[in-house]
């Protein structure tokens, strides 16, 4: 499932978590589909995140190659490098399409010196996802450390395109200034977020929270009712609405 883009710094090493729901299938569940096929039940392990929107079904090996992936981190941000790098390939052997196992394995062989494989392994991931911010900044960071200063800043246009195009970016920048208490700057995040998709309620979330701080309420409440819109069953839509109508 997509998520804001956020990372959590460990020391020196900083980690963006990508976002994974398992569905159980089972007819007795309470989430029934129509025409009374089987029912089901999202386990959501994030759920302070709000994310609604409909995520992409991963095989059996791309969840194993994410397992090991996390494994190959834990392992890596403890100098392991060894089982850090043997779970790094063992993700790679499960799905060979997830680019984000041959960034961080990356990340090893600039730490063992080895500058060319990092390099060959930061573009062939740009190859599966050429827009993945990590990849682009990895492989910047990779150029600056070599002095190639000009091929360096040529991805500086592609890295500010991603972002710029990015929902999920822009909701983690207001998040972000939401936990600072900067509400104006989250309610400019958010706005933005807003021009680039439609259908997400978490941003019109935030952004009544982020009016109402400010001292805003006509533009909370307009919030409010967008988001009671999009999700009429939602708990949070029975508040809204006494909000709306109190006085």
């Amino acid at each position: 499932v997509d998520v804001p883009v956020q990372f959590d710094r460990r020391g020196n090493i900083e980690f963006l978590s990508t976002h994974v729901n398992a569905v159980i299938l089972y007819k007795d569940f309470w989430l029934k589909k129509e025409g009374g096929e089987r029912g089901y039940l999202i386990i959501d392990f994030e759920p302070q995140t709000m994310v609604l929107a409909r995520g992409r079904q991963l095989t059996e090996s791309q969840i194993i190659s994410r397992f090991y992936n996390n494994l190959g981190a834990e392992y890596f941000a403890k100098k392991n490098y060894k089982l850090a790098y043997a779970y790094y390939r063992a993700a790679i052997i499960a799905s060979a399409d997830h680019f984000a196992a041959y960034s961080n394995m990356a990340q090893l062989y600039i730490q063992a010196g080895d500058q060319s494989q990092a390099e060959a392994l930061l573009r062939y991931a740009l190859k599966i996802n050429d827009q993945d911010p990590v990849v682009l900044r990895s492989l910047q960071s990779l150029l600056l450390l070599q002095k190639r200063t000009e091929e360096a800043e040529k991805l500086n246009e592609v890295i500010q395109a991603s972002n710029e195009e990015n929902p999920h970016y822009w909701i983690g920048l207001g998040m972000y200034a939401m936990d600072q208490k900067d509400f104006r700057k989250a309610i400019s995040s958010f706005e933005k977020a807003q021009k680039l998709a439609t259908g997400f309620a978490e941003i019109h979330q935030n952004l009544a929270t982020a009016y109402f701080q400010v001292g805003n309420q006509e533009r909370a409440k307009e919030e409010m009712k967008k988001f009671i819109n999009i999700l009429p069953e939602h708990p949070k839509s029975a508040l809204y609405r006494s909000k709306i109508t109190a006085r």
